[in-house]
């Protein structure tokens, strides 16, 4: 039997009786559950063979009850209700609670329920906070409404109207929630102690090993391996490319170029950059050669590798032998090479930085040919990239170098001798309140000659910093030093 009271209030017998904190009181209404669960009298509810037995669910003043469906276990499921409404000055509104039973409940003892309890018998619990209370078994019909839901609220965010900065903080809401999913399993495994966990636990296959689902293969560890594993090894599993090469896109983020070149790299791999082949298959153009040598249609793998004018660009850089190979190879696996690439092609520049700034130089040149018929590329492509590729990186390696720290000695360093030096320093109590300013004269030995020190009213510490100035010089001349 699942009771669940809802919209309970306190009851005031005076203005002057301050009545006890609500989960205070919810808490003593638990002891009272959890000592008739410990003496067997109250009959908990399984959640499944393995799972633990549940006999209450509280969350702010709402809560379910769990038992048997028995006269008996009513009338003590009343006598708690009772007994912690008369402790605690609350009371429960048995109008807006209800009383649901398993369909194998006699019918007699199902009616008999609700007069015991006061409150109505139904067949379904409802939603709650937006999540259906489920009590049978899962269809595909069970979150239908959330997920429509959820569409609705998607639909409303138009893809179209959202900016390239806007699409990549949905990405990586994405990936944070794939993260958080994994976190998660990580916890079933270590056999968390949340009641969450035990009866997942309980339910599920987690006993024995913990293995990640990969398109037709399947990733197993036992769970001594698994636990010397790092849940980062696993979580990024999820990603790989179906290429010969492992791929995970947190790499894209982590190059050493600038940020547009990211996202263009990322838009690359999702097959997302308009090429005229794009174009006439989203009906937008009537021809899918490519604009610049139009000769052949222009799909990814032309635009930055088949062309003519490509070809000339990768000629001007100069191809390093480590990677030559690649340009025959897939275009996934060409691209794969090259940006994992760790060695020093020319003028210190790595050559992955070299690489996915060419291509990006590369779309760059094609789209103002595009939208400028008299447009011409330079030259020598080369010039153009290696300067822009080198200049950010000095720019960045001097932002994020660090300077070594020195230790510097602060101390009087006394003047020549026959001469005298004055120091003067001042304060300020905040931005603009009270200033003050003093100073001392000592000859080339260090001994003390003449000093001063005076308040100077209220004002900023640049007229401190003047003031102290002054009235050192007006002291030096009328000592005649």
């Amino acid at each position: 039997m699942v009771s669940l009271l809802k919209d309970s209030h306190l009851v005031l017998g005076s203005d002057k009786v301050t009545p006890s904190p609500p989960v205070l009181c919810m808490e003593k209404l638990s002891h009272i559950i959890n000592d008739h669960v410990s003496s067997r009298t109250w009959k908990s509810v399984k959640v499944a063979r393995n799972g633990p037995a549940i006999s209450h669910l509280f969350f702010a003043d709402d809560l379910i009850l769990f038992g048997e469906a028995s006269i008996n276990q009513a009338k003590l499921m009343k006598h708690c209700l009772d007994l912690f409404c008369g402790a605690s000055g609350q009371q429960v509104n048995f109008d807006k609670s209800r009383i649901c039973c398993s369909p194998n409940t006699d019918s007699g003892i199902a009616s008999t329920i609700p007069n015991i309890c006061g409150s109505p018998l139904i067949d379904c619990l409802g939603n709650y906070l937006g999540v259906p209370l489920i009590q049978s078994r899962i269809t595909k019909d069970t979150y239908v409404g959330i997920v429509d839901k959820v569409q609705r609220r998607l639909a409303s965010w138009k893809s179209h109207t959202l900016s390239m900065a806007g699409r990549l903080t949905y990405l990586h809401t994405h990936c944070m929630n794939q993260a958080l999913l994994a976190k998660t399993s990580w916890k079933i495994v270590q056999k968390d102690q949340g009641l969450w966990s035990q009866v997942l636990n309980g339910c599920g296959p987690f006993e024995n090993f913990a293995a990640i689902s990969l398109s037709d293969d399947l990733l197993e560890w036992t769970m001594s391996d698994f636990l010397t594993e790092q849940v980062k090894m696993a979580y990024l599993s999820l990603f790989i490319e179906e290429t010969n090469h492992t791929w995970n896109w947190d790499t894209i983020w982590k190059l050493h170029v600038p940020p547009k070149i990211k996202t263009f790299v990322w838009l690359l791999f999702q097959g997302k950059l308009v090429t005229n082949v794009q174009r006439v298959r989203r009906n937008l153009a009537y021809n899918s050669n490519c604009p610049c040598c139009n000769v052949s249609m222009e799909s990814l793998d032309h635009l930055f590798r088949g062309c003519s004018h490509t070809a000339r660009m990768w000629n001007s850089i100069g191809i390093p032998n480590q990677i030559d190979h690649s340009f025959s190879m897939d275009f996934k696996d060409w691209l794969f090479i090259n940006i994992k690439a760790s060695f020093i092609c020319m003028q210190g520049i790595p050559w992955s930085s070299l690489f996915l700034a060419s291509l990006w130089f590369c779309w760059k040149w094609r789209c103002k040919k595009v939208f400028d018929v008299n447009f011409t590329p330079p030259h020598w492509p080369h010039i153009p990239i290696i300067q822009f590729t080198r200049e950010w990186l000095v720019a960045n390696c001097s932002r994020n170098s660090q300077t070594p720290k020195q230790i510097l000695k602060l101390h009087w360093s006394p003047p020549c001798a026959g001469c005298f030096k004055i120091n003067v320093d001042d304060s300020c109590m905040g931005e603009m309140g009270s200033i003050s300013a003093g100073g001392i004269i000592r000859d080339s030995t260090g001994g003390w000659i003449k000093g001063f020190v005076t308040n100077l009213g209220c004002g900023k510490i640049l007229e401190a910093e003047l003031w102290g100035v002054f009235r050192g010089l007006l002291l030096t001349w009328n000592e005649g030093i």
